[in-house]
């Protein structure tokens, strides 16, 4: 056999090339690389310092106190909300005791990954789905562990679940005195209060609707600490409050709640008569725009949100076609009816139409030729033969086809026409919002000749004029908008903001917040039409063919306007009541909405002349 060549160090070094060969592999590495690497070290080197600058600079305390939370002990003392009040400092809300569940993550995450998801699925058996909608899994997944070590689980669980878990004897998990909201008159005035829930990256207590959800950052309490030393061996060596909790700022509103219990159950008795549902009453004092009553119906119980589990009830107010969490005062737009009459009058009057005596007959209706079928004229009816009727007797018997003259033009009368109807709904701002101080509130829409062929592809003709001039066709107002411009008419023409919060005081009664009444739209400068109108207004309930003569027993002088609205193709009619009391220095304003009404403005009368006579009994005459 052959012997095998002997494997010099050479070739095990360069893999067979000589020495020399060798020689000439050995490159030199360029300039750049050193500059390379040497500066991607100094950069991630700077990163990494930056990082640890930054920690210390704005995460310095909550490092600091996760490490001390795994020595010490801490317990949340919950900041309450601040306390919602009448105008007569009567609360509205209280704060509750009851218990909430948290999750110290540095435990949770000392134990196995089976530990964990064996507590996740028995949090989950117990709660079920909490109340934000979510499991306790993504609860926990979504935390922000940046902010605080301590995972809200769940806030307002009953005492049978907080000894259920209690019996699970995790010390990851705390059963910690909490509260909830309970709001004292329950579905009167919940429209106006709202409701809270949990909310946040720290699922805090969160205004979620009405005065909780506007003025939240003021009712918001601060969170404050206890604190239970320990040693390496977890024997206490001490007990603190870390940080003294601070409650929230109150609110003191403008709502007279007695008023508004007793217009809530006026109206509820109301439309059961009447086999409906739904409908509007609102009352404010038209010198300042305080809101005095605000009525959504159908209403709710908002304490069913501050109870952090499901039930039938609740799912069903979610799910309702009635729209029962709809605040229909201010987010509900509706067409005004005869309501709008007093504002084609206001133009009519300042446009030199006609004069105040001007008379107009209604036999019932009027009709127009028919430019394709001059056998079939246009007719357009009255809602009764009024006889001859001047701008007084109009607005008190609510005569269409006197509006449909000084709107549209009739015979030898020229008509506002619908330009100059806009332009004074422009004026008047009817559709800008009022900006009052609760959430969701819509505009008005008033939609001219562009506007409906653009939509619809139909040309503007005569009759759309004519349902414009009694508030019917294409345009639409909030409740609040049309009670704040009836309630200014009374005053002479100053539309005050409507507000629902006077002020705000925080816990050492400090006023931190105060509103000043003002005006949103000054009309005062048509002072003269201003006058006419009112002698109207007036007549509607002092003049024995008034529309609302029935409210001329009342103890106080009393002006207003009827009105009712078809909607649907004409198969629905909304009713409507607005006006002001005392009629020469009002102190109230007021309407009345039944959606869908048997009889339309009959039957918002008898709700209104209640209102008003408890109103003056209990509090005009005293």
């Amino acid at each position: 056999m052959k012997k095998k060549d002997d494997l010099y160090l050479d070739e095990s070094t360069f893999g067979g090339a000589t020495f020399f060969e060798a020689e000439y592999l050995e490159l030199p590495l360029h300039r750049k690389i050193f500059v390379i690497m040497s500066g991607l070290v100094i950069f991630l080197s700077a990163i990494a310092f930056l990082r640890v600058i930054y920690l210390n600079i704005f995460y310095g305390n909550f490092y600091q106190a996760r490490a001390l939370s795994n020595v010490n002990k801490e317990t949340v003392l919950p900041g309450e909300r601040g306390i919602i009040f009448d105008k007569f400092n009567i609360p509205l809300v209280s704060n509750e005791a009851i218990f909430s569940l948290f999750l110290n993550s540095s435990a949770f995450l000392k134990k196995g990954v089976a530990e964990q998801e064996f507590l996740i699925q028995r949090l989950e058996s117990i709660l079920g789905v909490i109340s934000s909608g979510e499991g306790v899994r993504e609860v926990i997944l979504k935390a922000d562990l940046e902010t605080s070590s301590r995972i809200v689980i769940e806030r307002g669980i009953d005492t049978e679940i907080a000894i259920e878990i209690k019996g699970l004897n995790d010390a990851s998990l705390s059963i910690e005195n909490d509260y909830r909201r309970h709001y004292i008159y329950g579905p009167v005035a919940a429209h106006v209060l709202g409701y809270t829930g949990v909310g946040g990256s720290l699922r805090s207590l969160e205004g979620k609707d009405g005065l909780e959800f506007y003025y939240n950052t003021f009712l918001r309490g601060k969170d404050g600490k206890f604190v239970v030393g320990r040693n390496a061996r977890g024997s206490n060596l001490f007990q603190r409050v870390e940080e003294e909790p601070i409650s929230g700022a109150s609110l003191y509103s403008t709502i007279d709640i007695e008023l508004q219990k007793y217009f809530y159950d006026r109206m509820q008795l109301g439309l059961k008569s009447l086999g409906r549902d739904a409908g509007v009453g609102i009352a404010l004092n038209p010198q300042t725009g305080e809101v005095l009553s605000m009525i959504s119906l159908p209403s709710f119980n908002n304490n069913l949100f501050t109870l952090n589990k499901k039930n039938s009830e609740k799912s069903a107010l979610l799910t309702s076609l009635r729209n029962p969490l709809f605040n229909r005062a201010i987010s509900g737009v509706y067409s005004p009816g005869s309501t709008f009459k007093p504002l084609v009058a206001l133009a009519a009057l300042h446009e030199k139409i006609m004069e105040p005596i001007f008379s107009v007959f209604s036999a019932g209706f009027i009709e127009l030729p028919n430019p394709y079928d001059s056998s079939r004229p246009s007719k357009f009816l009255d809602w009764k033969a009024h006889g001859w009727v001047n701008l007084y007797s109009a607005l008190a018997r609510s005569s269409n086809i006197y509006f449909y003259t000084i709107g549209g033009g009739f015979q030898n009368v020229k008509g506002l026409g619908v330009a100059r109807i806009e332009e004074y709904w422009n004026k008047f701002n009817f559709d800008e919002k009022t900006n009052i101080d609760l959430p969701g509130e819509s505009k008005g829409f008033f939609y001219g000749p562009k506007e409906r062929e653009e939509r619809t592809g139909r040309i503007w003709r005569i009759g759309d004029t004519y349902n414009i001039s009694i508030g019917q066709g294409d345009l639409a107002m909030t409740p609040l908008r049309l009670v704040s411009f009836t309630g200014a008419l009374g005053v002479g023409g100053e539309m005050k903001q409507p507000y629902v919060v006077a002020e705000v005081q925080d816990i050492a009664n400090n006023t931190i917040l105060k509103f000043l009444p003002k005006n949103i739209l000054d009309f005062s400068y048509l002072a003269p039409e201003i006058l006419e109108v009112q002698k109207g207004l007036r007549a509607t309930v002092n003049s024995k063919d008034g529309t609302a003569n029935s409210m001329n027993d009342l103890p106080m002088p009393v002006s207003g306007k009827t009105g009712s609205a078809q909607i649907l193709s004409n198969t629905k009619v909304n009713a409507f009541f607005v006006g002001y009391a005392p009629s020469e220095n009002p102190e109230i304003a007021i309407l009345v909405l039944v959606e869908d009404a048997r009889e339309g403005s009959l039957n918002t009368i008898p709700i209104a002349k209640d209102v008003l006579r408890w109103y003056y009994e209990n509090r005009i005459s005293k």
